[in-house]
Formats: C-alpha cells, sequence, structure tokens
C-alpha cells in the first residue's frame, strides 16, 4: 500500500510540474504574441503621425542602439542562465554580477554612440534622440538578461507581464503624444519610457525569485566574459542579419525610404517569430526522440511542413491585398511599400523554417556547422544589399533580405538533409497549392465587390478547410497539435 501511495504522489508531483511547466510555456507565448501585436498598433500610430521621413529617423535610431549593444552583448543572457541553473553556484551573487555587467556595458555603448553622433551624421539619427532612446535601452537590455531567471524557475508568466505592461505603455504614451503631433524625439521618449517599465517590473519580479543585488567582484565579471564570447559572434551575427537592410537603407537612401520600408519589415518580423515560437516549443521532443535512440525526421518535417503551409497562407493573403493591409496599419502613405512586403513576406517564411531548423540542430550538436551557414547568410545578404539599394532602394532591401534568408535556409537544410523526409516537399506542394487557391478566391471576391477584409476572412477560413481535406497536412497539424 505504501509503495503504491508513493508512486500515485510521485505522478502526481510529475503531472503538477508538467502543468507548471506549460503555463510557463503558454504565458510565454501569449506574452510574446500579445506585444508584438500591440507593437503592430503602436507602429501604426507613430506612422501616421511622424509619416514616413520621422519614422524612417525613429527607425534607425533604434537600429543604431540596437548594433552598439550588440556588440557588447558576450552571450550573457545564455551564460547567465547556464551559471544560475547549476547547484553548487551562488545563484544571487552570479546573477548581481551579470546585471551589473550587463547595465555597464550598455550604458558604454550608448554613451559612446551618442558622443560619436554629436561629432559624426550617421543616417537620419541625432545624438539627441539616440541619449534620449538609449536610458530605456538599458531598461530593455536588462530585461532581456533577467529572462533566465523566469526561465530557470518556470515563471515566465512574470516576464509576460513586464513584456505586455511595457508595450502597453508605450502604446498609451504614442496615443497621447499623438493628439499633439510631435515629433521623433518625443515618440522615442515614449518608447523609452515604455523599455523603463518593463525593465522595472521584470526587476521587481526577478528579486522575489533571486534576491540579487548589482555586485563587481572581477574573477566573475572575467568569466563571464571569457565564457561568451563565443556566443556574441553568433548574436552579431544575427543582428547584422536582422538589421543590416536597415543600416545601408539610413546610410545610402533619404531618410523616408527607411521609413516606408518599417511597416513592411514589422510584419516580416511577426511572420517569422511564430515559426521560431514552434521551433523552441518542438525541441525539448527533438531530444526526447534522440535520447530514446530514434530518429527526430518524422517530428522535423511535420513542425517544417506545418510552417511552409501557414506561410502559402499568409502569402495568397498578401499577395492580393498587401496594399490595403498597409492602409490599414500605418496610412495611405505607405501603400507603396506594397511590393517590397510581398517580398519580405517571402522571406519571413524562409527565416521562419530556418528558425525551425536550427532548434533541430541544436538537438543534434550542430551549432558550429549552422553558424558557418549564417556567415555565408549574412555575407550574401551584405552583398546584394551593397548591389541593390543605391539603385533600387526598398525593392533593393527586400530582395537583399530574401537573398540572405534563402541562402541561409538551403545551407541549413543540406545540413540536416539526413533528417528530413518528403513530408517537407509534400508540404511545399500543399502550401503551393493553398496559396493559388486564396489568390483565386481573393480575386472572385474582389470582382464581387465584397471588402477586402471579410473577402480575406473568409477565403481563409474556406482555404484552411480546404488544408484539412490533405490528408498530409491533416496529419502534421495532428502530430503538432499533441
Amino acid at each position: 500500500m505504501g509503495i503504491a501511495l508513493s508512486s500515485q504522489n510521485r505522478a502526481g508531483a510529475q503531472k503538477q510540474r508538467n502543468a507548471t511547466f506549460l503555463r510557463s510555456i503558454g504565458s510565454a507565448l501569449g506574452g510574446k504574441i500579445g506585444s508584438s501585436l500591440i507593437g503592430v498598433v503602436t507602429l501604426g500610430l507613430i506612422a501616421r503621425n511622424l509619416e514616413a521621413e520621422g519614422l524612417g529617423q525613429y527607425r534607425t535610431t533604434l537600429t543604431l542602439l540596437l548594433f552598439s549593444g550588440v556588440l557588447v552583448d558576450f552571450g550573457l543572457y545564455s551564460i547567465t542562465l547556464r551559471d544560475i541553473a547549476q547547484s553548487h553556484v551562488d545563484t544571487a551573487r552570479t546573477l548581481g554580477n551579470a546585471v551589473a555587467l550587463r547595465i555597464l556595458t550598455t550604458l558604454t555603448a550608448v554613451v559612446l554612440l551618442t558622443l560619436a553622433l554629436s561629432h559624426w551624421q550617421i543616417g537620419s539619427a541625432t545624438w539627441v534622440g539616440v541619449a534620449t532612446a538609449g536610458v530605456g535601452w538599458v531598461a530593455y537590455q536588462v530585461n532581456e538578461l533577467l529572462r533566465a531567471v523566469f526561465q530557470l524557475r518556470v515563471a515566465q508568466s512574470f516576464a509576460a507581464v513586464a513584456e505586455m505592461a511595457g508595450a502597453g505603455v508605450t502604446l498609451l504614451l504614442v496615443l497621447i503624444f499623438a493628439s499633439f503631433h510631435v515629433g521623433t524625439n518625443v515618440m522615442l521618449v515614449a518608447t523609452s519610457t515604455g523599455f523603463c517599465c518593463m525593465g522595472a517590473l521584470a526587476w521587481g519580479f526577478a528579486k522575489r525569485l533571486v534576491p540579487f543585488r548589482p555586485r563587481f567582484d572581477p574573477a566573475i565579471w572575467r568569466q563571464l566574459l571569457t565564457d561568451g564570447v563565443p556566443l556574441a559572434a553568433s548574436a552579431i551575427l544575427l543582428t547584422v542579419h536582422m538589421r543590416i537592410d536597415v543600416l545601408f537603407l539610413s546610410l545610402l537612401r533619404p531618410a523616408a525610404d527607411v521609413g516606408l520600408y518599417d511597416p513592411p519589415l514589422k510584419i516580416y518580423e511577426l511572420l517569422s517569430m511564430l515559426p521560431n515560437l514552434l521551433g523552441g516549443l518542438m525541441l525539448p521532443l527533438f531530444v526526447g526522440d534522440l535520447s530514446k535512440g530514434g530518429t527526430l525526421s518524422r517530428r522535423l518535417s511535420a513542425a517544417s511542413a506545418t510552417s511552409i503551409v501557414f506561410s502559402g497562407i499568409v502569402f495568397g493573403v498578401v499577395f492580393q491585398c498587401a496594399e490595403p493591409i498597409l492602409s490599414l496599419l500605418v496610412g495611405e502613405q505607405f501603400v507603396v511599400s506594397g511590393e517590397p512586403l510581398r517580398i519580405l513576406v517571402v522571406s519571413a517564411a524562409c527565416a521562419g523554417l530556418t528558425a525551425i531548423f536550427r532548434f533541430a540542430a541544436v538537438a543534434l550538436d550542430q551549432q558550429a556547422r549552422v553558424l558557418r551557414a549564417d556567415v555565408l547568410g549574412v555575407s550574401v545578404a551584405i552583398i546584394a544589399h551593397i548591389v541593390l539599394i543605391p539603385r533600387y532602394g526598398l525593392m533593393g532591401a527586400a530582395v537583399g533580405k530574401l537573398a540572405g534568408d534563402l541562402t541561409t535556409m538551403v545551407s541549413v537544410a543540406v545540413i540536416l538533409r539526413r533528417n528530413l523526409d518528403q513530408g517537407i516537399l509534400v508540404g511545399a506542394a500543399a502550401a503551393a497549392l493553398l496559396a493559388l487557391t486564396l489568390i483565386e478566391l481573393l480575386e472572385i471576391a474582389f470582382q464581387v465587390g465584397i471588402y477586402w477584409l471579410i473577402a480575406a476572412a473568409v477565403s481563409v477560413a474556406a482555404t484552411f478547410g480546404v488544408a484539412l481535406l490533405i490528408p498530409p497536412v491533416r496529419r502534421d497539424l495532428v502530430m503538432i497539435a499533441r
């Protein structure tokens, strides 16, 4: 009887741990998706208030801060999470040193960037704007580091609350400021305040889980920096890949071009984020399959095919409705960005599929080979941007990003070729069929005179119904749902 009760207690404890883990993951997903959607609404308000040129200055400022910050990133998030997860480590002491190091390095980067801009003009940003946004940028970087605590304690609901609150504060301030028709620097104040709110909440929540304080222990700082340098290279490559188009646009084209390019880029980021979240959820399952002596080919192909099918449906909508979507989100002035948006949707599909491949590569311990693929993709993107942006502007930036994403995707697929089966090809064929079906349905709806938003909603629902009638697609969706 005692053995049976003990077994039941262990089973109950395991179920409780599983439920806690799922709630934490769900909170992280909800927070990320919710803050991204709020960010889209915020972008629409900023774009309508600042118009293309002002939005270009706003985006250039944040891009320069991003590049300056990644140069002093040192992989602190991953190293801190690894260290504080070890039982013999003083968690509060290690975290306190990591936080202090993050504050100092980010603040130094902001100050140096501000001084550089006060002497040399870089793009359309000003030193006042960088200094204004830089305060919030320090808080944002601290928030990113403290995610390690929430992940360790399986309490990512705290991170979600902080992120949603920061996004909400930014939206509220932008809404207030927009009524006064303010300039770029005031909008940067709104963004900076939102970042500060996010960082302050994350700090308070993290202290409830780990009672830390900023510390300076030279030995720990030195160890954090030494261990983090290899990871810093990957972080720099990823940032270059994600933002080099904006940087080149700001250097080679007028600020208005950067502003016109920003809304399609925001949609690109939102679309590529969803497969990345799916890949993160699949990683433990990939590892579990391998630990049992199996392969991850079936599960990897199901996740990849699902991502491809999702991208096909999105492409069908954007192909027909790019201009109305931009008009609804950011205003009539930005409808000229419709063609770049269509290209970036294809690029987002490549980036999303690559994200799933990355998690599979981590499960297979193939990170070093993926890093070489990243180098190749970034190199192709840089060359394409240098060649195309001066002549073709927004279209050149979009095509350059597509070239880089496509190169990286193909390179990583080659690395994983032994773990991929024909399910991906079936998914690609299904995606093409669904995209064509959706395009034709929307064309018919437009000819009849149905409003585009209603037509899109009905056509997507009908296309998804068609997708469920395709047996391989249905099997993949069932596997993912399980």
